[in-house]
């Protein structure tokens, strides 16, 4: 079983394929930069009334804004939006990004309002703007579709009663899905019981061909950002929002490979690159720690034990815990309050406490783990994703038996006086879904549970009564299955990531 479990991995490792462009520079807002039409103006003003403000504008109204009085000048409310030149522009490298820009008339809180669903309008985070250009990154377009977008100014009290002044509409088209990419097929759909903070799901997906995507799609399975890993034969598996939510973080590894060459990055969604780490001989997990450190699992290939390595913010390394020999890990976790992590060993079917402060091993469970499982059936085999849950439970994803491929989420209460793990749920147990290598298991927020399936590249969302409300599938454009989806995470709000 062990030789099996070695065999598929190392097939899966070394045929990883990185592909696509370079990280992308910061956006330079020139007009070369511009993959859509500029939006019709007129000069001065746009002309930009909402619907409840048509007809309002009188020819002084225009001449006084024209010469740049405010309301606090003339003690007259503004009854246009006061912006000119509006226009939007394509990211140049990922162009599902959309730019509006305009020239600001006058001093005001101004956002865009933007849409893309008929009757559904989402508004940029508002600034408080003065005269002058202006530009705002439009976030959550779906590659392929055309977005709708106004720009609206608040002047506060001196605004007629009715609320923010708006520009005229304008519309840009992004551009097309990148080739090769897998694309997802939503199978279920159940909005009303949906995590209500999964907006938005971000991951890493291989094609068939061993080229690694990381990529943010929405709900309705569509894809709103996409980068292609830029180094070839590495692959990106543990894919996550930075620790203190501002920034996505990604891998780039040489899975299984000789040169043990591997970094974790930390960028802005337009692709500015904020930080990248050196984690030598990172196989497979990381995470990140409040101070800034990163953590990995280290397997290096000469045959020395699998360490646990810490990069401190100075560059400096450590070595927090070293395991037993042949000991390969498939996923990490730390545990904020007791200041310790989870680490998942998926040729020994264990999974391991470790102090951060000291390196002590606190517990090993499983088969190399001296607890027992009640019932004696829901013992955990190639086990992944190992977390614990708010309710001091511990869940993650397996297979149902030792000789089977079957993915299933099981979760524990821990008793550390009976050294017992009982098993208090499980989902999927008997439908025969399966997942031969990779997988995991997160308990969310609101209470439901994510999980996928690794190489077989399935996402399934489940209430805790086991009710599925959303599955979805990769596969490319020709129908056929990707090769796996690795870690995934849910994101609510993705300005949290704007530059």
């Amino acid at each position: 079983m062990r030789a099996r479990r070695w065999s598929v991995m190392v097939l899966l490792g070394a045929g990883l394929t990185g592909c696509g462009k370079d990280l992308p520079a910061p956006p330079t807002g020139g007009a070369g930069d511009d993959t859509s039409a500029t939006v019709d103006t007129a000069p001065g003003d746009s002309g930009g009334d909402s619907a409840e403000h048509t007809g309002e504008t009188t020819a002084d109204d225009t001449a006084a804004d024209t010469a740049g009085d405010t309301a606090a000048d003339t003690g007259a409310f503004y009854t246009s939006a006061q912006v000119s030149g509006v226009s939007a522009r394509l990211h140049e490298d990922i162009e599902s990004l959309v730019y509006v820009r305009w020239e600001q008339e006058a001093p005001g809180a101004v956002w865009v309002e933007y849409s893309v669903d008929d009757g559904e309008w989402r508004s940029t985070p508002p600034i408080d703007a003065e005269v002058g250009s202006q530009e705002h990154l439009l976030l959550g377009v779906p590659y392929e579709h055309t977005v709708a977008f106004r720009v609206a100014n608040d002047f506060g009290p001196d605004m007629p009663p009715d609320g923010p002044l708006l520009s005229d509409e304008g519309a840009a088209t992004t551009g097309p899905v990148p080739a090769g990419v897998p694309l997802p097929t939503v199978l279920i759909s159940d909005p009303a019981a949906w995590e209500p903070t999964g907006e938005y799901l971000y991951a890493s997906v291989a094609s068939l061909d061993f080229a690694m995507w990381r990529f943010i799609m929405d709900r309705q399975g569509r894809l709103v950002w996409c980068q292609a890993n830029q180094g070839t034969g590495f692959g990106t598996f543990y894919a996550r929002v930075s620790y203190d939510g501002g920034d996505l973080l990604w891998d780039e590894v040489d899975f299984f490979g000789k040169a043990g060459d591997a970094s974790v990055y930390r960028m802005k969604i337009d692709g500015t690159l904020v930080d990248a780490y050196e984690t030598r001989d990172h196989h497979h997990a990381f995470v990140d720690l409040p101070d800034g450190s990163i953590v990995w699992g280290a397997f290096p290939m000469d045959g020395s034990p699998e360490t646990l390595e810490k990069r401190s913010p100075d560059g400096s390394q450590e070595t927090v815990w070293t395991s037993d020999v042949g000991w390969i890990s498939n996923s990490l976790y730390w545990d904020e309050a007791s200041d310790s992590f989870l680490y998942s060993f998926f040729t020994t079917d264990t999974v391991v406490a470790i102090d951060h402060a000291t390196g002590a091993e606190l517990e090993r469970w499983g088969v190399e783990g001296s607890w027992s499982f009640d019932p004696p059936e829901s013992q955990f085999y190639m086990q992944h994703g190992v977390e614990w849950t708010p309710a001091g439970t511990l869940l993650l994803s397996a297979h149902a038996e030792e000789e089977s491929v079957e993915g299933v989420a099981r979760e524990y209460a821990v008793d550390r006086e009976a050294r017992t793990l009982t098993e208090v749920w499980s989902f999927g147990v008997g439908e025969g879904i399966e997942a031969p290598s990779f997988g995991e298991a997160r308990r969310l927020p609101g209470g439901n549970t994510l999980q996928n399936y690794g190489t077989n590249p399935r996402l399934r969302e489940t209430t805790p009564d086991g009710e599925v409300v959303w599955d979805v599938v990769w596969g490319d454009d020709t129908g056929r299955p990707a090769e796996l989806i690795a870690r995934s995470v849910y994101l609510q709000d993705l300005y949290a990531f704007a530059p």
